[in-house]
């Protein structure tokens, strides 16, 4: 057994590098991985292009700060499209504004965001309950419907 991977009696442990504050309900990113994850992405913002490699490691770093940075993952989409066909690790890849604009997402994120966030709430509420139906349709006209109470909406 490896006694720096062991935690003794805590409310915090720490679990696959992650912090669990099991008092406030929180998981927090290591300090250490909020630095590396600024800098990486500061290094990006500065340059037009990067190599996949560089792109890879900075997505799989991001990747793990999800784990404390709930809505980062709808801001990875981009910067793993960029990768999809290429395999050379020397590959040269251009980086797009809007590639650029989720990189000052994830810099915001991270420096207005203390490196925790909430543990998200598993207790569903019944859907008689809530009185919310949807529908879609893939025949035909596409589209759409749904139903919250009283209220409906549908659309194309």
């Amino acid at each position: 057994m490896a006694p720096e991977k062991t935690d003794g009696p805590s409310t915090v442990p720490s679990f696959a590098g992650i912090k669990l504050d099991t008092v406030r309900s929180q998981a927090r990113l290591p300090l250490d991985k909020v630095i590396r994850c600024t800098s990486m992405l500061s290094d990006c913002l500065k340059r037009k292009k990067v190599t996949l490699r560089e792109l890879q490691s900075l997505i799989g770093l991001l990747n793990f700060a999800c784990s404390g940075v709930l809505p980062g993952r709808a801001f990875l989409r981009r910067l793993i499209d960029l990768t999809i066909w290429i395999s050379r690790p020397q590959h040269i890849i251009k980086l797009t504004q809007s590639v650029k604009s989720d990189m000052r997402t994830w810099l915001a994120f991270l420096s207005n965001f203390n490196g925790s966030s909430f543990f998200v709430n598993h207790n569903w509420i019944a859907n008689p309950s809530l009185q919310l139906y949807t529908a879609a349709s893939n025949s035909g006209l596409f589209g759409y419907e749904a139903v919250f109470r009283d209220q409906w909406s549908y659309g194309p």
